[in-house]
């Protein structure tokens, strides 16, 4: 999966619960990455500050603690989703 990709898996997973907090394990199992990806992943999006981080812990086989999307990550996945457009024939 592409760095890129990741990442907008990650955030239209959290904003899905948007604006509850999610276990770091339950969004990696659902995204499907492995530990190293999600990882830089999530650090990435927090750099950018398109999450909060909450009692992140990493442990052996996994990361542990919990993450919130923002509104700057609502913006970015917003701006970045496919958008179809529809013309009307007459």
């Amino acid at each position: 999966m592409s760095a890129e990709r990741g990442r907008m898996t990650v955030l239209n997973r959290l904003s899905a619960e948007y604006p509850a907090f999610v276990s770091l394990e339950a969004i990696r199992g659902d995204t499907n990455l492995d530990e190293q990806d999600f990882r830089r992943v999530a650090a990435y999006l927090q750099e950018k500050q398109y999450i909060d981080l909450d009692n992140v812990k990493q442990g052996v086989g996994g990361v542990y603690g919990s993450a919130r999307i923002t509104v700057l990550g609502l913006d970015y996945a917003e701006s970045r989703s496919r958008q179809v457009r529809v013309s009307i024939i007459r």
